[in-house]
């Protein structure tokens, strides 16, 4: 539908051509033809043309502009007079009546910015003109920029077909994949923004939630291990001993032991990636065999469902006792 469209725009020549690329902007917003075809491939084939000869170059850029503020001047006051009610019908059934008072008060406090912005997209071109005039934002603001937004767009577009002349879908192609690019940022800058004052007017439940999760069980124990580590040794005669574990040039896991007296207790940790080559049974192997010359009594913590730390633990020659320490077997 849409290359049959821009196939019968290139055929057109002299006012007729003006008078369409004055159309299709303007019933973008005003009358919802954005959402079939954008106004800015209508601009866009206007500059194909002006580099063609079929129209002039003033001539266009006059009525791209033009119709780009008459569109969405039309577009704000149909969203005025009417905007409420169509939201009251069918309409309404899509936007919730707190998602759309809050896009109001930020376009009667704000909107400049997103007048001017939402221009570069499809989508918000189409929509914004409208909201604006429901928000009760003063035309005056509207217009300037509005007028702004609408002839930088009007004139890039004019401009761009001009110097890319049969090559104008490549011009397209990188307008709308810019479009996009700019529509996900506004989306996700809106997320950010009401994720933030959500967060900050419900304190209590984000703390609430924040706080479950802290204390699953697994989080539990992975906090008090490394909050152990962080903390150090917690007496003068508890010694802490750490050995990196290097395949090639790379880290790959440590094993470490803590010390206490006469007793030595064995922890190891290998990355994922690396797991099941064996590499913590030598590594394990070898710092039991140097604990045990310092004649160190070698002990292990390991959980019962972590059956592959049994297996170096059996390996280097551990047993599991029937003594539980917070849900985990001691082996010695």
């Amino acid at each position: 539908m849409i290359g049959g469209i821009t196939d019968w725009i290139l055929g057109l020549h002299g006012w007729v051509a003006v008078a369409v690329v004055f159309l299709l902007p303007a019933l973008e917003s005003s009358a919802f033809v954005g959402f079939v075809f954008p106004g800015e491939i209508g601009v866009l084939l206007g500059g194909v043309l002006a580099s063609q000869h079929q129209i002039g170059l003033g001539p266009v850029l006059a009525a791209g502009v033009a119709g780009a503020l008459v569109g969405d001047s039309i577009g704000y006051e149909v969203g005025q007079r009417w905007g409420h009610r169509l939201l009251q019908g069918t309409l309404g059934r899509f936007v919730k009546a707190d998602h759309l008072e809050r896009a109001q008060r930020y376009l009667r406090s704000k909107g400049g910015k997103a007048v001017f912005f939402g221009r570069f997209t499809a989508a918000l071109r189409v929509l914004i003109p409208g909201l604006a005039g429901m928000s009760g934002m003063p035309y005056g603001r509207f217009f300037l920029f509005n007028a702004a937004g609408g002839a930088v767009w009007a004139s890039g577009f004019v401009l761009g077909g001009y110097v890319a002349g049969d090559s104008w879908r490549e011009v397209e192609h990188v307008a709308g994949r810019a479009s996009l690019v700019l529509l996900l940022l506004v989306v996700l800058v809106v997320a950010v923004v009401v994720t933030a004052r959500w967060a900050g007017a419900h304190q209590d439940r984000v703390v609430g939630f924040m706080t479950r999760q802290v204390d699953r069980p697994r989080l539990r124990r992975l906090r008090a291990r490394y909050e152990r580590q962080v903390a150090g040794p917690t007496s003068a005669d508890e010694h802490w001993l750490n050995w990196v574990i290097q395949a090639g040039d790379e880290l790959i896991g440590y094993v470490q032991s803590t010390v206490t007296g006469t007793t030595a207790e064995i922890a190891w940790v290998i990355g994922s990636a690396w797991q099941g080559h064996g590499y913590a049974k030598e590594a394990a192997s070898g710092l039991v065999d140097w604990l045990a010359a310092k004649h160190l009594r070698v002990v292990a913590h390991i959980h019962p469902e972590h059956h592959a730390s049994a297996a170096v633990a059996t390996a280097v020659g551990l047993s599991r006792t029937d003594q539980l320490d917070d849900g985990e077997y001691l082996w010695a």
